[in-house]
């Protein structure tokens, strides 16, 4: 009855393990060719909502931008996106999908006046995600993305070791052709 009992162990560890790697280690790998439903290509409406931006954490009225973006991008694997975006405001970028949203970084020139009458740099970023029409996140639905448009300060520009950060809503909808 012990080798009946062996076996039967080992008839069942056996198919297990055949069935975790069928479901883990046949897969077909990812290559950037291939649709993630990540990638970021075409045209794009982007909104900073400056009506609901926040200075410093303090809500504060800015000026609402709007723009287009053309994007192409492409995915290495589901958690690796790079890409490069043109902006109709006439500044360029790369983006890169991060974690669970996508990024752009910039530098902004003469951003932040100081009291001397210069001006400071200031870096912005963009950061967005799908959402649906509630702006909830829906991560199948590639054509509405919701995040926040971020652009602060160096510490100690201006004199000062407190950085001006602006925060504000983002909303980014493809423009169908």
């Amino acid at each position: 009855m012990g080798d009946d009992v062996m076996r039967s162990v080992r008839a069942l560890v056996g198919s297990g393990v055949v069935s975790l790697v069928a479901a883990t280690g046949i897969a077909a790998p990812v290559h950037a060719d291939d649709t993630t439903g990540l990638q970021l290509n075409g045209r794009y409406l982007v909104t900073s909502n400056g009506e609901w931006s926040k200075t410093n954490e303090v809500f504060h009225d800015e000026q609402v931008v709007r723009q287009v973006w053309t994007t192409s991008s492409s995915c290495e694997s589901p958690t690796s996106c790079t890409g490069h975006l043109t902006s109709s405001l006439g500044w360029e970028a790369d983006m890169v999908y991060t974690e669970d949203r996508w990024v752009v970084r910039r530098t902004i020139p003469n951003w932040e006046p100081c009291y001397d009458g210069t001006a400071a740099p200031g870096r912005q970023e963009f950061r967005f995600w799908p959402v649906d029409s509630n702006g909830q996140r829906y991560p199948t639905d590639g054509s509405t993305f919701g995040g926040y448009d971020e652009t602060y300060g160096l510490s100690g520009a201006c004199g000062r070791n407190m950085p001006l950060v602006i925060k504000m809503p983002v909303r980014m909808q493809r423009i169908i052709q």
